[in-house]
């Protein structure tokens, strides 16, 4: 008859086993639910797939020989314990990745460039191999030791059976958290009708700036709707309730004082873990003397586009600008509540005591149409009237006006010709009105030296508009980086259109990309092959149309600013700031055509100060330094008077 010590030390193995076995089932139907959420690309992916499955099938049976392999065995066996997994598992390992590098060679993939699509077969075949292989290689390993244990119960050794039940236990808690962030970052929801944090809060505008202020903030569970709010940061005497539950939550303050202090107070701790609930705002200043942000591409993912995120929206902070604008990418994936969710622990650091005004991005896009961006940011979108759906509108603070185009107007995803109108037609109102300073605001790429390809419909329309209207300052991102060019259209005796009159002003041109997404080097920038393209413009001296080829090399390696020194700066691989100076090495055969200036790999945002006439507009790091080049020699900034 056992005693109670004995049954224990009879039981123990066979439960642990069933826990493992439990893992290893749990490994398998979390790879299944994940792939399930990427199904659209089966297809393309199959070839992966089925490899990955015979694979893990083969390297089980092979893990299986090794482990009862008797030379093997007496070679690594050491007093009571035996060595041959820290030989089995290194072994599998080295299968797996010779596979994986198989399927990676068959790509076009260039592992400094984080830019790849999965809709193509290869890369589909890449994706879904690594990833299968691996995790159903896991679920072999924990599978057969599950089944090992119960069997061998009375000889295994107790260090083995603590890791193993270690690793266990580590899937059995790991897998649901793995399949949920999954969930949240390939599936599509609406934050209107789903969420799971409470994120916030932040500004906007949809409404005169002197007057009115909108408060949004999400909740983890629906609730209603409550915000309490007033002059004194001790008296917060007003408060608004809507009994509606809800996830997603805007409170509209309308009827405010002009150039007025208010406090505001919602009942949550946020992710963005502020140090205070209570927040303030100030109405639109009563003079013409302010101070506002440019930045783009912030759409944080993984940990180190988070710390860039955090780390510019901190340096926005404490700059404090008036209100704040972005040119999209805010989020990595539109549709995706995970990525929202990173979104709106990074901006609420600035946000949540100024507005933030946001053009659409092609990622804020992505997944969704736009849809969970339109949620967020409640804007008054375009004009009355007009048929198409764009998320586009425009604004005036103070003698500003400001002009937030869509580069996606659904459903075609281009820039549609009743957009286009709405912009001349806002520009036309803006100049009657006597607004000193005009500026447009869009995302995609209308000028480069980075990796992405000139926006060639957006280039030939807008280019000659902002000349023909003398605009005062564009700002777009798309590329993960800085760049100014300074544009005078026809200098060169090259016109988008015969009929186009060039009136010789000079329109400045800023990308400023650099929110804290990946910067352009990881895309490549430095390692590209040199590309050419080819575009037709009508040549003024010659009388006719011609094809002109554009050339653009990679950035130089050896061309950079040290700031290892100064990490705050914003470069986050290795504080190399890698430049682009035309007088000191050109990477293009069109500087002197577009007027390029200057351009860094770096994290940073745009400041423009605005007194009555004067206007200066300025690149800085995220810590406030003003950005200068090698030496000090090209400083961004400049002063513009009317």
């Amino acid at each position: 008859m056992t005693n109670h010590k004995d049954r224990i030390a009879l039981y123990t193995p066979i439960i642990l086993g069933i826990i493992g076995i439990s893992s290893a089932v749990m490994v398998i139907v979390g790879l299944t639910i994940i792939l399930s959420y990427t199904s659209e690309y089966f297809f393309e992916g199959i070839a992966g797939i089925i490899t990955a499955i015979i694979v893990a099938v083969l390297i089980t049976l092979l893990m299986i020989f090794l482990d009862k392999n008797k030379r093997i065995k007496k070679k690594f066996q050491k007093k009571r314990i035996n060595l041959k997994w820290f030989f089995i598992v290194p072994l599998i390992l080295v299968v797996l990745m010779i596979g994986i590098f198989i399927f990676f060679f068959r790509t076009d993939m260039v592992l400094s460039d984080l830019d790849y699509d999965i809709d193509d077969p290869y890369v589909a075949d890449f994706t879904f191999y690594s990833i299968g292989s691996l995790i159903l290689s896991l679920g072999g390993l924990m599978l057969y030791h599950g089944i090992k244990t119960i069997m061998h119960r009375k000889s295994i050794v107790k260090v083995k059976l603590l890791i193993y039940t270690i690793v266990s236990i580590s899937l059995i808690v790991g897998i649901p958290f793995a399949v949920r962030y999954a969930d949240l970052s390939l599936n599509e929801y609406s934050i209107s009708e789903k969420y799971f944090w409470n994120d916030g809060p932040w500004l906007t505008w949809d409404d005169d700036p002197s007057s009115t202020m909108v408060i949004s903030w999400t909740t983890k569970y629906k609730e209603p709707t409550q915000l309490y709010w007033g002059t004194s940061e001790t008296s917060l005497n007003k408060e608004l309730f809507n009994s509606t539950k809800s996830n997603l939550h805007h409170v509209k303050l309308t009827d405010l004082n002009p150039a007025t202090k208010y406090f505001y107070m919602i009942k949550k701790t946020f992710s963005a873990n502020h140090n205070t609930r209570i927040f303030n705002f100030s109405t639109a200043k009563a003079s013409d003397t302010y101070k506002f942000v440019v930045v783009g591409d912030m759409q944080p993912t993984g940990w180190d586009t988070m710390l860039g995120g955090r780390i510019v929206a901190e340096g926005i902070q404490k700059a404090d600008p008036d209100f704040v604008l972005q040119v999209g990418d805010v989020a990595s994936t539109g549709g995706s509540l995970q990525m929202w969710h990173n979104v709106l622990t990074n901006i609420p650091k600035f946000a949540a005591w100024r507005p933030i005004q946001s053009t659409i991005g092609n990622h804020d896009y992505g997944g969704d149409s736009g849809d969970n961006f339109g949620n967020v940011f409640q804007y008054d979108y375009s004009a009355p009237g007009l048929s198409d759906t764009g998320y586009y509108y425009s604004f005036d603070y103070r003698n500003a006006h400001f002009i937030m185009i869509d580069n996606f107007n659904r459903p075609s995803s281009t820039m549609s010709t009743e957009q286009k109108n709405w912009v001349q037609n806002d520009i036309d109102i803006a100049q009657s009105l006597g607004q000193d300073w005009i500026f447009i605001l869009f995302h995609h790429t209308i000028l480069t030296t980075g990796t992405s390809s000139h926006n060639w419909e957006l280039q030939k329309w807008l280019l000659p508009l902002a000349d023909a209207e003398d605009i005062d300052g564009v700002f777009f991102g798309h590329d993960h980086h800085y760049e100014h060019w300074n544009f005078t259209y026809g200098s060169s005796d090259l016109l988008y259109d015969s009929s186009d009159t060039p009136s010789g002003n000079d329109v400045q041109y800023w990308c400023t990309g650099g929110g804290g997404a990946h910067l352009e080097i990881d895309y490549d920038l430095l390692g590209h092959s040199t590309w050419y393209t080819e575009r037709e413009f009508y040549n003024t001296s010659k009388t006719d149309y011609e094809t002109i080829t554009h050339i653009r090399d990679p950035w130089n390696a050896d061309n950079y600013i040290d700031h290892t020194d100064n990490p705050q700066y914003g470069q986050l691989k290795d504080g190399k700031h890698y430049y682009h100076a035309p007088d000191i090495e050109s990477y293009v055969n069109y500087v002197d055509f577009y007027g390029y200036d200057y351009g860094e790999q770096t994290l940073h945002y745009m400041m423009v100060e605005i007194d009555g006439n004067n206007c200066i507009i300025s690149a800085r790091y995220p810590n406030g330094d003003l950005i200068q080049g090698p030496s000090n020699l090209y400083p961004q900034q400049w002063v513009f008077t009317k």
